[in-house]
């Protein structure tokens, strides 16, 4: 088996820094293997741990309903896939829950331990931020790609009338920049000093409804800041053009409409390309920064450049938080679906006092979900021969014994 030193000389950013300090940095790592069916990592509790997957294969889930059942939200495999990385931000908490779906081999580092040594060299730390960001970047596209399955929601659907004026001339109230910037939850952890010369650099841009402010795949020329209106994230899973010509077959992620809010943040970490494609949704104004101005005032200060790569993390984890919750709310809303045909579909088997002529209007609120599948397997139990006709099919069946 592989020693840490072989692992960590494998690593892209390693070659780059001096032997002693990444030494220091092997001195602090444990490679560790798990067997199959341990819990590395449990959701919200405190993160103590990092670890990097080397080999094995994990699988990601989140507490539902009331914390009693896991979602699966992902698997990977893929080495260095980033386990616990929640613990590089405040609350320090982990994410998910992640057990071994087979024999697993790991290397790890306490987390108290890497943030004394990033304080201590803070460009290696950087670097291992932002390998930490791609990879997460990773996992964000895996969701993505499930949630484009469902398909629900089409890029077109969330757009307002077309036309309209988006220029200078345009009656519309728009904070100035460095107001915006002050606002904004991603630049909260900076220096004021820094902020001001943020907004110096500041470039406003105007969009007209339907026009597009950055496409899936290209290379990002700075970063985009929502100053007014409203864009439509839309993503394209695996296309030959990145998504450049094949807008009418994406889906909707979502909207960017507060003010001070990213529209597209890539362009912070010259390594990666755009992950999705923004589309104003109605005439609005977009404070642009060139990476080159970008990069100029961060390369001031080798701690600066760390606090924007954790800053980077800290926006990825919340976009990728989201579309697992998305995942998990388009999942139960189809077999939420599938159960009201079954129960359709058989309903002239069902008496006239059946219990299951309520789940229907249970299943309507969220608040009456558990009364719903309480019903669903009180019958079960007490007349299994009733009711198995109905429900003995693929994902009900599974659905029935997760929830009840």
């Amino acid at each position: 088996m592989r020693t840490a030193k072989d692992i960590l000389d494998t690593l892209p950013f390693i070659k780059e820094f001096e032997k002693e300090k990444v030494d220091f940095l092997l001195k602090l790592a444990e490679l560790v293997e798990i067997p199959k069916g341990y819990v590395l990592t449990k959701q919200f509790e405190h993160s103590h741990s990092f670890y990097f997957l080397i080999d094995g294969l994990v699988n990601f889930s989140i507490s539902v309903e009331d914390k009693t059942d896991e979602f699966s939200v992902g698997k990977s495999s893929e080495e260095y896939t980033p386990i616990g990385w929640s613990g590089f931000r405040s609350p320090r908490r982990y994410a998910t829950t992640v057990t071994c779906e087979e024999k697993s081999v790991f290397i790890k580092w306490s987390h108290q331990n890497l943030e004394k040594f990033f304080e201590q060299e803070p460009h290696l730390g950087r670097e291992f931020i932002l390998f930490v960001l791609k990879k997460s970047v990773d996992l964000l596209y895996q969701v993505r790609v499930q949630l484009a399955k469902y398909n629900n929601t089409n890029w077109d659907t969330e757009l307002g009338t077309p036309g309209g004026v988006a220029n200078e001339s345009e009656d519309i109230s728009v904070p100035d920049p460095l107001t915006l910037l002050r606002q904004s939850p991603f630049f909260e952890v900076f220096p004021d000093s820094i902020i001001r010369r943020l907004a110096k650099a500041v470039q406003k841009r105007w969009y007209l409804n339907g026009e597009r402010i950055s496409n899936q795949g290209d290379n990002p020329r700075g970063i985009d800041i929502l100053a007014y209106g409203k864009a439509v994230l839309c993503f394209t899973p695996e296309t030959s053009d990145n998504g450049r010509d094949k807008l009418e077959e994406s889906v909707a992620l979502g909207q960017i409409n507060r003010p001070g809010y990213f529209v597209g943040w890539v362009g912070a970490d010259p390594g990666l390309t755009n992950d999705v494609t923004a589309v104003a949704s109605r005439s609005s104004v977009v404070y642009h920064i060139n990476r080159s101005d970008l990069q100029r005032i961060l390369n001031q200060s080798p701690l600066l450049q760390l606090t924007m790569a954790k800053r980077l993390l800290w926006l990825v984890s919340i976009r990728l938080r989201n579309a697992r919750a998305g995942l998990i709310s388009q999942s139960y809303e189809r077999e939420i679906l599938a159960i009201n045909n079954l129960i359709e579909q058989n309903s002239t088997q069902l008496s006239v006092n059946s219990l299951l002529h309520k789940v229907p209007h249970l299943l309507d609120s969220p608040l009456t979900l558990d009364d719903a599948f309480a019903l669903l397997f009180r019958p079960l139990k007490r007349d299994w021969h009733a009711y198995a006709s109905i429900f003995w099919e693929g994902s009900i069946k599974n659905t029935i014994f997760l929830k009840a």
